[in-house]
């Protein structure tokens, strides 16, 4: 781990996609699909939360003040998301 390198591992999306802003969207999107496929592929369920974390800012307040970090209304919005998929997959008579 003490060659982990998060630059490192992004430059062939850098070189692809040309910033850090568009190479980290399109390799979250390929993340977000390599995990659906997997998943379906096996037959299990998957929450994709890709759409949540887009919209989550700190203007809505979703967030601490380190901007990365979900603060208590970021973990209730997150969780009402879980709890909606949860409730419509029938996992939950109530919630």
């Amino acid at each position: 781990m003490a060659g982990f390198s998060v630059p490192a591992l992004m430059r062939p999306a850098l070189a692809l996609y040309g910033d850090r802003v568009r190479a980290f969207a399109r390799e979250a999107e390929l993340q977000s699909e390599i995990v659906n496929a997997a998943a379906s592929k096996e037959g299990a369920r998957v929450i994709d939360m890709l759409g949540a974390d887009r919209e989550a800012t700190m203007a809505a307040g979703d967030f601490s003040t380190d901007g990365i970090h979900l603060n208590a209304p970021g973990y209730r919005r997150i969780g009402g998301l879980i709890a909606a998929r949860l409730k419509a997959d029938g996992l939950c008579e109530r919630l």
